[in-house]
């Protein structure tokens, strides 16, 4: 089981580090393909029965946290999914939309998310969203015949929520967190005002992930500093031999 659970670790990370370069769309409909549902619930259920099959050895504090983190991550990743979105919804839970978009012109307010296309209607975000101004920042310019590059994408908005109004920012790598999502700066354009695409992500079960990486992380230091110990000395004392006599 340990050596099967280990196996199926070691693919985890290998389709995470596949997945870095795939981009975030991209590597979301992988780790959501139904080809991988086995592997995630084979996993999990590994992870479950190393608890009940080993106890003994999950006294340890160190190895009980790197399997604890494991399964948090992987329950945290599937409530974040759009299968768990869907049985959270069947379960009479809050509704949220897993993955959408906003679209905003300059001086409009809305909350209406769309899909991919940006033209299909999938639901509403709960509270309004206003651009108030969508602007670039440019990198000095070094040469007059040559356009400056661009430093950065922001769009200033305004957040409503019944009658209170919060101004704040969103721009690339520097997402806006709120009532339950994170909106990301992801496209612009002009027909003929400016417009901003906001990426809408839905925050469920990542507090569970997080979770889990800080187990993964206290449980590896905890293994190190274990083992280091015993190797320097740090565990019980050899017991001396017995002589011929009997005596020690």
């Amino acid at each position: 089981m340990q050596w099967f659970n280990l196996a199926l670790i070691f693919g985890l990370l290998g389709l995470a580090i596949a997945g870095s370069f795939l981009g975030a769309e991209r590597a979301k409909e992988l780790f959501n393909a139904p080809p991988l549902w086995p592997v995630w619930t084979l996993l999990t259920l590994g992870l479950l029965a190393g608890f009940c099959m080993f106890a003994t050895q999950m006294r340890n504090p160190g190895l009980a946290a790197l399997h604890a983190g494991c399964l948090l991550i992987l329950l945290g990743s599937f409530w974040n999914s759009h299968a768990g979105h869907a049985l959270a919804a069947r379960c009479g839970l809050a509704g949220k939309i897993p993955w959408s978009y906003l679209v905003l012109h300059e001086g409009e307010l809305s909350d209406l998310l769309r899909d991919e296309s940006l033209v299909q209607p999938l639901g509403r975000l709960g509270f309004g969203v206003r651009l108030d101004k969508f602007g670039m920042d440019f990198y000095p310019q070094r040469r007059a015949d040559v356009e400056p590059e661009v430093k950065q994408y922001r769009s200033s908005v305004s957040l409503f929520s019944g009658t209170q109004v919060v101004p704040a920012e969103v721009s690339v790598n520097h997402p806006l967190h709120v009532r339950g999502y994170h909106l990301y700066q992801i496209s612009w354009g002009r027909d003929p005002d400016p417009y901003s695409v906001l990426l809408v992500a839905s925050d469920s079960g990542l507090t569970v992930v997080y979770a889990g990486f800080v187990l993964l992380v206290f449980g590896g230091a905890v293994r190190f500093w274990l083992r280091r110990k015993n190797r320097d000395g740090g565990g019980m004392p050899p017991q001396p031999a017995a002589t011929a006599g009997g005596a020690a």
